[in-house]
């Protein structure tokens, strides 16, 4: 089997795992009383963060990524995500916090990481939209979007 066959196998694994977990989510958001479109828009979000940025450099698992929600919105949404503006940065925020509070009560991530991770989007979350503005505006040179 070649490197390439040997990834693939291992990224539809994680994201078999990763339907299971969507489909739990879904239940979970839908018994909070959220609209259809929010809950649309939840799942969206969370499914591109756990099966295509955790399996983009290596294959983390959803539990995993709690770690990873300050790059994925302060870097390779950003650069990858060909939508990302201040609202959609603002969006995966919350689907993402949303998401890791339904992982602790679930068992997958502890008080402690679902705390650190609304640290971070509380305090970060404004640098990451200046830094989508920068990278979205045509005048600013690449090289200087994550200077300041």
């Amino acid at each position: 089997m070649s490197e390439i066959d040997e990834y693939e196998e291992k990224v539809n694994e994680i994201k078999e795992e990763n339907e299971v977990i969507l489909e739990r989510f879904a239940g979970w958001i839908k018994a909070k009383n959220l609209s259809k479109k929010q809950v649309s828009k939840h799942l969206s979000n969370v499914e591109f963060y756990i099966n295509d940025f955790l399996t983009y450099y290596d294959f983390s698992e959803a539990k995993d990524g709690v770690s990873q929600v300050g790059f994925f919105l302060g870097d390779w949404f950003i650069r990858k995500a060909g939508w990302s503006n201040e609202k959609e940065i603002k969006s995966n925020a919350l689907s993402l916090t949303t998401f890791y509070e339904f992982m602790e009560e679930a068992g997958e991530v502890t008080p402690d990481e679902l705390k650190e991770l609304k640290s971070e989007i509380y305090s970060r979350l404004s640098d990451w939209i200046e830094i989508c503005n920068r990278y979205n505006d045509p005048t600013v040179d690449l090289d200087e979007v994550w200077e300041y």
